[in-house]
């Protein structure tokens, strides 16, 4: 194995320190800790299968995160070893090393169910993942409502006192605020965009995952 960070490198091994500063490229493991990558390509290859797997199949228990980091190493493998058919020098090996991972890729898909076979005949996580992620949704929509309504209690309020200062207090006191009907509208104004742009994050951070689960 080269020691260089070439693509033809094997998985990372875990536990081994990071590659100088330079080449790391960190990425986040389905179960926790990191796993340093030898290339941007393979990073960003290995984040997107993760978090499409997890999205469509609501991976949660901990030996399913830990067997998604085991599918997504022989994926980042598999990468490598195509890269290398492309080297004449390199390609006996790399065929080799394809079928291997090809291998080891298919046990953990049908540890995890979602191997062909298991998905024909209506795999295990077809309805415990539709159940885990409108669970998931549910419970993220109630954090967004609470969210919502503590910032639209904020307001309220905030715009209480502004309104009650500006019609009730004298000039001296709303001078020492810098109070005026132009700079309340234009605070509202400020506070209403604000609250359209959490509400934009929200959706798109968060609500779209859920789109189409109920």
């Amino acid at each position: 194995m080269s020691q260089n960070g070439s693509t033809g490198a094997g998985p990372p091994k875990e536990g081994a320190g990071p590659p100088p500063e330079e080449e790391r490229h960190e990425v986040e493991r389905p179960a926790g800790g990191v796993v340093y990558l030898a290339t941007a390509a393979e990073a960003e290859m290995y984040e997107r299968s993760r978090d499409a797997l997890i999205e469509e199949y609501g991976f949660h228990r901990r030996n399913d995160l830990v067997n998604l980091g085991g599918l997504l190493m022989q994926e980042v493998a598999m990468y490598r070893a195509e890269t290398d058919l492309q080297d004449e020098t390199k390609a006996p090996a790399a065929q080799s090393r394809l079928l291997k991972a090809g291998e080891e890729l298919a046990r953990y898909e049908k540890a995890l169910g979602i191997d062909k076979k298991t998905r024909d005949a209506g795999g295990v996580h077809t309805v415990d993942a539709w159940l885990a992620n409108l669970k998931r949704m549910g419970r993220e929509h109630g954090i967004h409502i609470a969210d919502r309504q503590k910032w639209l209690e904020r307001f309220v309020m905030e715009l209480s006192w502004k309104v009650r200062l500006l019609k009730n207090g004298d000039a001296e006191d709303r001078a020492h605020e810098g109070l005026t009907e132009q700079s309340v509208i234009d605070w509202c104004e400020q506070q209403i965009e604000e609250f359209h742009a959490n509400e934009k994050k929200w959706a798109h951070e968060v609500g779209k995952v859920f789109v189409g689960i109920a």
